[in-house]
């Protein structure tokens, strides 16, 4: 019965990594990449390379940057690893009494 507990709470700390990871990306990270999205829109600059891989320009988004698939797929993974370092050290890693 044990293991079932631990399963379970592992598979919520996975979710509430993945949910943190979203939070820190879209309201921190985000922003410090593109702080200003009007200028990117604006100016049409050409962006480098690594801009091009995590972010895409479409006549959809009113030529604003968005994330593309890519960088949500990244996002996701590291919340997946957060969360399974998280119940690594605190669920899997304790000795039982």
């Amino acid at each position: 019965m044990i293991l079932v507990y631990k399963i379970i709470l592992t598979f919520m700390l996975l979710c509430m990594g993945v949910i943190v990871s979203y939070i820190i990306n879209f309201y921190f990270v985000y922003h410090i990449l593109i702080p200003n999205p009007e200028n990117v829109a604006v100016n049409g600059n050409a962006q480098d390379k690594l801009f091009e891989l995590f972010f895409e320009i479409s006549s959809g988004t009113g030529y604003h940057p968005e994330p593309s698939w890519f960088y949500i797929k990244v996002v996701y993974a590291l919340g997946l690893i957060l969360g399974g370092i998280a119940a690594y050290k605190l669920i899997w890693k304790r000795k039982s009494a």
